[in-house]
Order: C-alpha cells, then sequence, then structure tokens
C-alpha cells in the first residue's frame, strides 16, 4: 500500500512499557518547515497611453531578475498600437500579443527579498511626469 503522506516523517516513540505499542511508527511533522515570510508582491501600474517602451520594461525587469522569481503584465505600447503581454520566468522575458483590450496596463512582480521602495522608485524614474 502506498503511503498517503510521504512527506511526514516516521519515528518510533515510547508510548508505554508495551512492547507491541513501541514498535508501532508514529506520524510527525518534518522538524524544520520553510518559511515564505521573505516572498513578496508588487503590483506596478504601466502608463496607459503607451509612453513606454518595450526595450525600458525589459531593461528594468532584467535590472532586478536575481530577485525576482516571476513576473508578468499586460502593457499598452504606443510603437504597436497594441496591447502586450509580458511574462518573465527562468531568467527570460516573453512576449506575446493579446488580445486584451483593457485601459489598465499593469506588471506583477513576485520576488524573494524585494526591496519594494527601491523598486518603485526606479519604475517611478522610467514614467513620464504628470
Amino acid at each position: 500500500m502506498e503511503d498517503p503522506h510521504p512527506f511526514m516523517s516516521h519515528r518510533t516513540v515510547r508510548l508505554s512499557s508495551n512492547p507491541v505499542l513501541e514498535r508501532n511508527p508514529v506520524r510527525s511533522e518534518p522538524s524544520v518547515i520553510p518559511s515564505h515570510t521573505r516572498l513578496r508582491t508588487l503590483c506596478l501600474p504601466c502608463p496607459s497611453n503607451g509612453s513606454i517602451t518595450r526595450v525600458q520594461v525589459e531593461h528594468f525587469i532584467m535590472q532586478w531578475s536575481n530577485q525576482l522569481i516571476r513576473a508578468k503584465g499586460d502593457i499598452k505600447f504606443a510603437a504597436h498600437q497594441e496591447t502586450q503581454l509580458m511574462q518573465f520566468a527562468g531568467k527570460r522575458i516573453y512576449w506575446e500579443k493579446t488580445r486584451a483590450d483593457t485601459d489598465d496596463s499593469y506588471i506583477v512582480l513576485i520576488g524573494l527579498d524585494m526591496d519594494i521602495d527601491l523598486i518603485k522608485q526606479s519604475w517611478a524614474r522610467l514614467l513620464p511626469s504628470p
């Protein structure tokens, strides 16, 4: 019979002086549980007028690539007069045309130990002044 909980360890625990009970393994949780407190997410708005370029977005993403796990967003570019889906995974950026007809352009970043304030400041420097 297959173990339904392969991630759980087996150990013998002395329940009593009864030798039969001592031989029965008791399931217990692993002693170290991974922490996800270093994981951060951030949503950055993109200008809906298409004033940001694909090269700027790629440079920005790669600037933070050591901290990023994933990034994704719908970005409107003036040069193409279309919205494109950007995805960052495995240290690579992928682009594809999308039929999304929305005024909301954004990028979502997921990473470890990201300095949210520093990333926001860097992003704000790319955007045109209002």
